[in-house]
């Protein structure tokens, strides 16, 4: 989409940090296309992050050499969570997305009146840095497929590696900053 159009690149397809997928649904966490606007919205501060549901092939718009893509988004979720870990389960009619990461401490959306683009305080970056840090512990959710509403948490004492989940057998692994293996499934 040349140099210039590159914020505009997940408005076409679907993108973000993280996605699983199934045959015909993309589950992501990723940024809020309001704010893929001349770059602005990168930098620590100004990001602003949702989970969302959208189909794997984006539709077209328009005729001819004006013709492009837009992704059909089934919905989309503040989170408070930044997500590190990200797994799909479940069978085809009853699926669970499982996600973990540490706290959103600079949180989803600003308040009333608060333009979102305004830098936040020292401390609260701060703050954030140390949830990167994995100081603040985190969380694992299981989000439902349907509507993206949280299921179920469990708090952790310390957030997940990058990537750092894997489903087996109707159990869920998790490798925190911690260096700690955890298993979670039924009893």
């Amino acid at each position: 989409s040349t140099w210039g159009g590159w914020p505009s690149t997940g408005q076409r397809v679907p993108s973000g940090r993280l996605l699983v997928l199934d045959k015909a649904v993309i589950y992501g966490f990723g940024r809020l296309k309001q704010y893929h606007l001349n770059g602005s919205h990168v930098g620590m501060g100004k990001t602003k992050y949702q989970l969302f549901a959208c189909d794997q092939t984006p539709k077209r718009v328009g005729t001819g050499r004006r013709a492009s893509s837009k992704v059909n988004v089934h919905w989309s979720r503040d989170i408070d969570i930044i997500v590190r870990a990200m797994v799909l389960t479940g069978p085809a009619d009853n699926k669970t997305i499982f996600i973990a990461g540490p706290p959103n401490v600079l949180g989803v959306q600003p308040p009333k009146g608060i333009h979102p683009y305004t830098l936040k305080s020292p401390k609260a970056l701060a703050e954030q840095a140390a949830a990167f840090e994995g100081q603040r512990g985190g969380s694992i959710r299981a989000i439902s497929d349907d509507d993206g509403k949280t299921l179920n948490k469990i708090a952790l004492t310390s957030p997940p590696v990058w990537d750092g989940m894997a489903v087996s057998d109707g159990r869920i692994y998790l490798a925190t900053m911690d260096g700690q293996i955890s298993c979670y499934g039924k009893k």
